[in-house]
This record gives structure tokens, C-alpha cells and sequence, in this order.
């Protein structure tokens, strides 16, 4: 209705009722998805990012990664489709060629590079990059006024999904540990969920307003179903990690302070939030990703909107606290696409104009008009007992997982029996979750709706379903409900059937049949749909606690000195990330929807201590300081603007690892952090130390030639110009589509 009211279109009307109307399911479901890939495209080429990490002067060169078969194995000249051609081979051996290298890179997009022989991979990513860019603003724009559902979207194919899903899961292949992100996977699945969708769903140009809303309520089980998994399986790992800060429900505690790129309200909650609030703040994580997570696939829209309100909610609170990209924008779009399907009313009373119509020459009632009186109670009454039937399951849970704590509250479980009883619950419900998403609700949501439309007289008799078309939609049934078994597979992580063995025998067969079904399917899957599902678990264990149970943020710093004549004599300065914690001064600012990828793995590499260096994960972490030593102007652009001045005298480096925690609230104008020094991680280094002069070997050289300009050189902004760029853009477009 909102979004009616503000673009006041038709697209967003029935055509037969002038109430202002939802959206579609799909139609948020696809723009959600889309505006996801944009901000991710964007994010990537954004502030140099891309040169700085992939890029020949960068941390993982592409051309590197190949040359050492990293990337794939090895692809050399031999490989190009243009050399088969040099020696006069036929058509077939070019096909032949042509698809063994394909196979070669996993039908990954640089396989297009090696044939058409680009001598530089990183220039043919950027490439794909900015056209990715390019085609998803048109899509998100431009290509959803089309006809096809409440909201538009109708013109959006499935190949448009199947190209970004090919374009960026590419990078996310060749991105080593810069893209190795759950949302990045996220993404990926939730692109190809729409991709599913539109071949399910094919918009039609003529259909009923009611076949719209039958087909839009069996599409909005796809992101519910992509939904219920992750937020179950998010909120299940956290206690079966064993990590005692989710144990104890001390967690917000130390997650705050130690979480990789606080906010500006991060140290305003850790500080002036007592012990008691973050303990219940840690209970309603465990309701919001436990309990309030059956109830996404409840039976009755009251239910399931409840459920996705809360997640809104939820997602809406981290945002404030935390910057985590697109993540939590991306599980708002599965919420909202969740909430809006199918929400409409099937069933409505007689009018009273009609009503009085057939009075004024009738002594009673049709038998047709007593039924269409009739249904609208019996539907009430039945959805009225499934929302009292899943809010008493809501309470039940939640009840069984608190008790009453001297400081407020506390799990009712022990911490050695909390794993054994969880794994008992969801051997049973996880199995019974997915049984009725599966085989019920699907098959049976469509059935439905349509039965009351024709008892109600919404569809006209002429109209009736022919057997071909009723054939069709039960084939489009079977594929969908397929799908959704592949899709919630991964919540056998959370459920291994341990406990199954002592259940019920029709426990037991149904959770056999899923596990059957499920491997049946996924062993005739081809290698290029492996992303089509996959398990997700953020946050399983708390980091950053001290030995004493303080907060202990570990954070790698790194000091940068010009040439003297002694070691001993240098003047060292520090060297400024722009959002990774480091100058004590310096306040965490809102940075999301982009992610600053090198920053994010920073957190990652204090995690390791001495051993990043020794892990071969974190190669790039070497190769920063062997860049950073040879004054890489890609790589120093992404750090602080402030750092610039000091590149080309920098000759020594050192790093030391440091604990963080937010200084106490004082007076305005203290030091946002207190730091202990735990040490020397790197002595003082120099390009002619002998102890980096392999890293420098396989680092290369750096080519200070000036470059050919970029296609699209999209300038350094702050978080706040960029999210408000991006959405004026966006609203610009739309309403001047609209009024087009």
C-alpha cells in the first residue's frame, strides 16, 4: 500500500477492485534481488577495490593465481579456441576445444577471456564487472513495468537471474578469501531462486487477476523457504557450537566491541546498555532465529506475517549496530517477499447492493448465494484455529528454552544438556517443518484458492481448467516442491537424525523418505547448480573474550617509517585503514550496504596470530606487505586518504598485535578505544630483508605504468552519500518510468 500510494500505478492495482494493493511476492522478491546484485556489483569497483584486490599491482592477481594454478589448473596459450583454429582443425574439434575449456573453469565466465584471448584477466573481469553494473540498474529500472503479477516484473526472464548468478559467482569462484562470505552465497542462491521462479511462473499476457494471486501465493514459498532455513540455522549453530558466551546469554557482551566494523551506535549499546538488556537482547536472538523462525512456513497469513514483521524487526537492529553489506538488506527483501504473497482475501461477503438487488423480486436466496455466504465463516474459523494452533507452538518453545536468572533471564537447559535436547527437538521438527513445506503446503495452496474462487463464483464457468493445463501445473507442483527439497537440504547440518532411531516409526520413515528424496536429486544434479543451496551458521562462536572474560578485540597494526641511517632511528606512523578499527581517535562510522572487503579480512587475520602467516588462506595478508614495501598506488588508495602522503617515503614496515575495547563513556572529545600492546608480530622489514625475499619474488614486480582509464571511475564517498546516491537514483528512475 505504501508503495501504491507513493508511485500511485496501476501495476499495483486489481483490475476489477480500486483498493490500493501490495505488491506481488515476486515482484519483491526479484527487485530485492536485483538491488542486492547491483550494490554488490557496485561495491566491488567501487573506491578501487577491485584493482587493489585482483588487479596486477594487487594482493591476488588473477593472472598470478593462473599462472600458479591456483585459479584453475593452469590455462595457457594451447587453451585458446583461436589456436585450434591456427592449425586448421574442423568445427567439431573447435566445439570440442571450446567446451573441454569450459570444463576446464568449471564454466566459469573466465573461460570467455582465455578464448577470445585476453592477455589480461583482471581488465576482462572489471569488464564483466561494470556490465553487470550496467544490465541489473536496467533490469531493476526498466525491465519490471512489464505485465505479470501485482507490482510489475512480468518482463523479467529467467536468463536475466542466470547471467548474474554466472557473472558473480564467477568472482565469488576466483575470489579467494576476499569473497568467500556467506551473503556472497546468499546472493548466489537467492539469484538463482528467481531464476527457478520466472521458469515455474512464466507471466502470461492473459490471465485473471485471480490466477495472478493463486500463482503469486505457490511462489512466495520460495523465499520463505530460503528464509526459514537461514535464520533456523543461524540461530541452531549458536548453541551447538558450545560457545559459552551463547550459553550463558552474555554474547552481547563482547559482540559490540569485537564485532569486525563497529557503528557509530556500537559503542553508545556497549556501554550504556546494562548486563541485564543485552542478556534478554541475546533471548530475543534466540526467539527471532528459533521459534519465530517456524513460523515463516505457518499455515495462516496472521502467523507468517507476525513472523516476518519480527524479522524485519530484527534485521532493522543489526543495520544500527553493525555493518554487515547487504546481508540483513537482502534478508529484509525475503521477509517482505515472504509477508506480501499471497495475502489477499480469496473469499469475500456478498455486497449488500447486490443483496438488496436480489430482494427486491425474490423471496430467498439462491443455493449459490447461501454458499457464497457460508465460506467466508467456515474460512475464518478454520484460520483462525492453524494461527491459535501455531501461536501456542510459538509460546511452547519459547517457554521450554527461558526460565527466570538472577540477572534476568537464562536458558532452562544446562549448558552439558542444552546440545542433547535441541538435537532431540529438531530430529523431529526440522524433518516435519520441511515435510509440510514440501508436500502440503505447496501442492495443496494452489488447490485451495482455487476451490473457493470457483464456490464463490470468481472464475466464470467458461473458464474452467482443461486437462493440459491441469497437467501442467501438477508437473509445475512436482518441480517446485523438488526444488524446495534441494533448497532446505542443508538443514540436515542442524538435524543429523541422531535421535530419530527412538521416535515414533512415521518419524522415522518420514525423516528416511526427505534424506532419500533429497540425495536421489542432488546426485543427478550438474556441477554448474551447486550453489543452488547451501547451509549458513553467522556468528557461531563469540569472539574477543579475554581470559579474564573482558572484552579482548584482537586487531593487526601496522607501522610504516621513512629511510634513515639506523633501525633505531626511524620515525614510525601508523598506518590508517578507513573503517577497520586502529587510530584510537577515530569514531566507527555506518559503511553498509558496501562491504570494505580488505578491512573484513583484517578481523579475520587477528583472529590467526602468528599463524597467518603459515596459512596458506591468508597468502594476500603476505602480499600486502610486500605491496605496501613497493608502494602500489592500487593497493594504497583503499587505505585512509590521509595515508597518502607518506607512499612514496615509506621504506621500513613493522606489525604488532594489540587488544581493543571501547574506552569507557567520559566527555566528548576522549579516545574512542583503549588498546594493550601484546607484542611485536613483524620486526622492522625492508624490500632487501632477507626474510621476505621469497614473498618479494612471487609478488613481481610493480608496473608503474600509467594505465588505460577506467570504464567507469565511480569516486571515494562515505557510506551515508553512497546509500543516499544510490536510492535517489533509484527513486528518480522509477517515477519517471511510471509517469512515462
Amino acid at each position: 500500500r505504501f508503495f501504491a500510494r507513493i508511485h500511485k500505478s496501476k501495476n499495483f492495482r486489481d483490475d476489477d477492485d480500486d483498493d490500493e494493493q501490495m505488491p506481488s511476492s515476486r515482484a519483491l522478491f526479484e527487485s530485492g534481488v536485483l538491488l542486492c546484485f547491483l550494490l554488490a556489483f557496485i561495491s566491488l569497483v567501487s573506491e578501487g577495490q577491485f584493482a587493489a584486490l585482483y588487479g596486477k599491482n594487487g594482493l591476488v592477481p588473477l593472472k598470478q593465481l593462473n599462472d600458479e594454478g591456483l585459479l584453475f589448473s593452469s590455462i595457457s596459450s594451447s587453451d585458446n579456441v583461436d589456436s585450434a583454429a591456427a592449425q586448421g582443425r574442423s568445427f567439431a574439434a573447435l566445439y570440442r576445444k571450446t567446451f573441454d575449456l569450459m570444463r576446464k573453469t568449471n564454466y566459469n565466465v573466465v573461460w570467455l577471456a582465455a578464448s577470445l584471448r585476453f592477455h589480461s584477466y583482471e581488465k576482462f573481469m572489471e569488464c564483466v564487472l561494470y556490465l553487470g553494473v550496467t544490465l541489473t540498474f536496467y533490469w531493476l529500472m526498466v525491465d519490471g513495468r512489464g505485465r505479470g503479477g501485482r507490482g510489475g516484473g512480468g518482463r523479467r526472464k529467467w536468463y536475466h537471474f542466470a547471467f548474474l548468478v554466472w557473472t558473480y559467482g564467477s568472482m565469488v569462484d576466483i575470489g579467494d578469501a576476499f569473497l568467500s562470505f556467506q551473503w556472497d552465497v546468499l546472493l548466489l542462491e537467492c539469484g538463482i531462486a528467481c531464476a527457478v521462479g520466472a521458469v515455474l511462473f512464466p507471466p502470461r499476457k492473459r490471465t485473471s487477476s485471480v490466477e495472478e494471486e493463486n500463482e503469486d501465493a505457490q511462489y512466495a514459498w520460495i523465499p520463505r523457504a530460503i528464509l526459514y532455513k537461514l535464520m533456523l540455522m543461524s540461530g541452531c549453530v549458536k548453541i551447538q557450537s558450545k560457545c559459552k558466551t551463547w550459553l550463558k546469554l552474555t554474547a552481547l557482551e563482547y559482540h559490540f566491541a569485537t564485532q569486525p566494523l563497529p557503528t557509530g551506535l556500537s559503542r553508545l549499546i556497549a556501554n550504556g546498555v546494562s548486563p541485564r538488556y543485552k542478556k534478554i537482547g541475546v533471548a530475543l536472538t534466540y526467539v527471532a532465529e528459533g521459534p519465530m523462525a517456524f513460523l515463516i512456513v505457518a499455515p495462516t497469513k496472521m502467523a507468517r506475517r507476525a513472523a516476518c514483521l519480527g524479522q524485519i524487526l530484527f534485521q532493522v537492529g543489526i543495520i544500527l549496530s553493525g555493518n554487515y553489506a547487504y546481508f540483513n538488506l537482502l534478508t529484509i527483501v525475503l521477509s517482505m517477499a515472504s509477508f506480501a504473497g499471497g495475502e489477499r482475501k480469496v473469499v469475500k461477503t456478498v455486497d449488500e447492493k447486490e443483496e438488496d438487488k436480489g430482494n427486491d423480486g425474490e423471496a430467498a436466496r439462491t443455493l449459490e448465494k447461501n454458499k457464497a455466504k457460508a465460506l467466508p465463516v467456515l474460512q475464518h474459523s478454520m484460520a483462525m484455529i492453524a494461527t491459535h494452533l501455531s501461536l501456542l507452538f510459538f509460546i511452547i518453545c519459547t517457554v521450554n528454552m527461558f526460565a527466570p536468572g538472577k540477572d534476568g533471564v537464562k536458558l532452562r537447559a544446562s549448558s552439558k544438556n542444552v546440545n542433547k535436547r535441541l538435537t532431540k527437538f529438531l530430529d523431529v521438527a526440522v524433518p516435519v517443518s520441511r515435510t509440510y513445506l514440501i508436500l502440503i503446503a505447496v501442492p495443496l495452496t494452489y488447490a485451495y484458492r482455487g476451490f473457493l474462487a470457483k464456490a464463490t463464483k470468481k472464475e466464470k464457468e467458461n473458464n474452467e481448467e482443461s486437462f493440459k493445463i491441469f497437467t501442467l501445473r501438477r508437473c509445475r507442483d512436482v518441480l517446485l516442491m523438488a526444488y524446495l527439497l534441494v533448497v532446505t537440504a542443508p538443514m540436515r547440518e542442524i538435524a543429523p537424525n541422531k535421535q530419530i532411531a527412538k521416535a515414533h516409526p512415521l518419524l522415522r520413515a518420514n525423516a528416511e523418505f526427505l534424506d532419500t528424496a533429497t540425495s536421489s536429486i542432488q546426485r543427478h544434479m550438474p556441477t554448474p547448480l551447486r550453489r543452488i543451496s547451501s547451509g549458513y551458521g553467522l556468528f557461531r562462536s563469540m569472539t574477543g573474550v579475554g581470559e579474564d572474560g573482558k572484552v579482548a578485540r584482537r586487531e593487526i597494526i601496522f607501522e610504516i617509517a621513512p629511510d634513515a641511517d639506523k633501525v633505531e632511528d626511524v620515525e614510525w606512523t601508523e598506518l590508517t585503514f578507513k573503517y577497520k578499527p586502529g587510530n584510537v581517535k577515530k569514531r566507527p562510522s555506518f559503511v553498509a550496504p558496501h562491504q570494505p572487503r580488505l578491512d573484513w579480512q583484517m578481523w579475520f587475520a587477528a583472529l590467526r596470530g602468528d599463524g597467518v602467516f603459515q596459512d596458506a588462506r591468508y597468502r594476500w595478508f603476505s602480499m600486502f606487505i610486500i605491496r605496501i614495501l613497493q608502494k602500489s598506488p592500487e593497493v594504497w588508495k583503499i587505505l585512509d586518504p590521509s595515508m597518502q602522503k607518506h607512499m612514496n617515503a615509506t621504506t621500513y614496515l613493522r606489525i604488532s598485535m594489540f587488544e581493543y575495547d571501547f574506552a569507557p563513556k567520559k566527555e566528548e572529545g576522549d579516545d574512542v578505544y583503549v588498546r594493550k600492546n601484546l607484542g611485536e608480530l613483524l620486526p622492522p622489514t625492508h624490500l632487501g630483508s632477507p626474510e621476505i625475499e621469497g614473498l618479494l619474488n612471487m609478488a613481481g614486480p610493480i608496473d608503474y605504468e600509467k594505465e588505460t582509464p577506467a570504464l567507469l571511475e565511480i569516486p571515494d564517498v562515505d557510506a551515508v552519500t553512497f546509500v543516499v546516491s544510490v536510492m535517489a537514483v533509484i527513486f528518480a528512475s522509477h517515477v519517471f518510468y511510471n509517469s512515462s
